[in-house]
């Protein structure tokens, strides 16, 4: 029997009916939510703005009601209980009254601090849609709306999870979006920075500085003051809910305000690439990506793959959505370095390959630690003088294999979707070939070839996909959407350390 709690609150809904939540409605806008099914096949709803006005409480019984079986006696037969508590904890246990029948009970209604029970049981809901309605509604053009979201360039929802992951740890994040004491002050007053006043709410701090504060912000050099306002308003955009929160704590130099840092010299950054989402409910998903470590001089790499729980905001800062959950999934595995490492330190042909991609005359490096398929493991490009051509260096169940080059080419990848192009030019002749790399193979997908002397005259000479001949048209529709909306990268980069440092670092200090 599928059981619901539904809430109904003091706003207004679209319709001109009070609007509640519950079935697949678990969020309304006001800090009211539903937690459906916490995997002790019961649900909990928090009611965060219970001074505003009166809250009634239903358990409904959707499958009789969606049957219409409105007269079922189970609500009373599976002895249904409902536990009130608040801030101070336990309030009281219902129970449906005895020998009563009916797929709707009225628990309680709820104003303030006042708790009136109510104790009604319903067995005629005819006419009314939120009882019986589908709890499967929900717009699938959403799910592609956030994916893109999260992959563009002004995506205020990453840069916070971007901000979470640089400045805290998994405890502190899960902390904090608990609406817990310990994660507030970290996200506040992050002690890791050497107890500098730090805050993680990113461009809105600076678009909505409070009023008359200029002259003040000038003597200090221009620091950024946070109201308690603002800084509730924060908070609840970012978690959806109101939280433990006392301003006092916070502020600094005897000042209404909470005085904020930059994060003014830092060497090591994180992240989020990859980005995959899967809807858990009718307005939340879980959005997984991998966390780029980068730190001074050294190129980034995929530490772990972590999991943030998103649900729709409309209130909120951070583009209309809030994080209710965070979890690192699995730390990226690391053997792919002493797999590379001793390939070019003891195998004759990696020794070879390092040598003729030796530092350049400028005493830099030519190479790149690149993620072209969608996995934790990286390839390497590396790209040397006239001589020693350049180089894809990757790995095929755990053996290093590699694709030499002329030096007239050069490569350009889209990251995670295994696509990866070599562009050449020699003389009057020009060409790409593109390639997928898939369970460590590269296999060719198709070539273009041109022919002139000036970049912007070349002729189309030969157009190929899977070694047949192929109009351009063809050749062109079928690139374009394997390429989609992405945007191929080159693969090489210049490095002021050498490929075997880097492999050291990342094997000695986990750089």
């Amino acid at each position: 029997m599928d059981l619901d709690l539904t809430l109904f609150t003091p706003y207004q809904a679209e319709n001109g009916d009070m609007a509640h939540i519950g079935g697949s409605v678990d969020w309304d806008g006001h800090g009211n939510i539903l937690v459906s099914d916490n995997g002790s096949r019961c649900e909990a709803m928090f009611i965060n703005s219970g001074q505003q006005g009166s809250y009634k409480l239903f358990v409904n019984n959707y499958t009789d009601s969606a049957s219409g079986n409105y007269a079922s006696d189970a609500l009373y037969r599976v002895n249904v209980r409902v536990y009130l508590y608040n801030c101070d904890g336990f309030v009281a246990e219902y129970t449906v009254p005895l020998g009563q029948s009916g797929v709707v009970w009225e628990v309680v209604e709820v104003n303030g601090r006042n708790v009136t029970p109510a104790q009604r049981v319903y067995n005629e809901i005819s006419g009314k849609s939120w009882w019986t309605g589908s709890k499967e509604v929900w717009n699938p053009e959403e799910d592609a709306a956030l994916l893109a979201h999260l992959q563009g360039e002004d995506s205020g929802l990453r840069e916070l999870m971007e901000a979470l992951v640089q400045n805290m740890s998994e405890e502190e994040i899960a902390s904090l979006l608990r609406g817990e004491k310990t994660g507030v002050e970290t996200f506040f007053y992050n002690a890791r920075y050497g107890g500098s006043p730090s805050v993680l709410c990113l461009q809105y701090v600076y678009d909505n500085q409070p009023e008359n504060i200029e002259e003040y912000r000038t003597e200090r050099g221009g620091l950024c003051l946070l109201s308690e306002d603002q800084a509730e308003y924060i908070l609840f955009s970012v978690c959806g809910q109101q939280t433990y929160f006392d301003f006092s704590e916070y502020v600094s130099q005897n000042i209404p305000y909470i005085v904020l840092g930059d994060d003014g010299g830092a060497t090591a950054w994180h992240t989020l690439e990859n980005f995959s989402i899967e809807r858990l409910d009718f307005n939340k998903w879980k959005v997984k990506a991998f966390d780029i470590y980068a730190e001074g001089g050294y190129p980034g790499r995929v530490v772990s793959r972590v999991c943030f729980t998103v649900v729709k905001n409309p209130d909120s800062c951070f583009d209309g959505y809030s994080l209710t959950g965070f979890a690192v999934e699995e730390e990226a595995p690391t053997d792919w370095a002493q797999i590379y490492y001793d390939y070019f330190t003891t195998d004759p042909e990696g020794i070879q390959l390092v040598r003729d991609h030796e530092e350049t005359d400028w005493g830099e490096f030519e190479y790149g630690l690149i993620y072209v398929d969608d996995n934790e493991v990286p390839e390497l490009y590396m790209e040397g003088p006239f001589i020693a051509g350049n180089v894809l260096v990757y790995l095929d169940n755990n053996r290093v294999t590699y694709k030499g080059f002329s030096a007239r080419i050069h490569a350009e990848y889209i990251p995670y979707t295994g696509l990866i192009n070599f562009v050449g030019n020699e003389g009057e002749f020009t060409w790409t070939v593109n390639e997928r790399l898939e369970n460590g193979q590269l296999i060719e997908i198709g070539e273009i070839d041109y022919t002139g002397l000036q970049a912007d005259k070349l002729e189309i000479d030969r157009c190929q996909l899977n070694g047949t001949e192929v109009t351009q048209e063809q050749y062109q529709e079928t690139i374009n959407a394997l390429v989609g909306t992405g945007e191929f990268q080159n693969c090489a980069s210049t490095q002021n350390i050498s490929v075997l440092e880097m492999l050291e670092n990342i094997l000695r200090w986990g750089l």
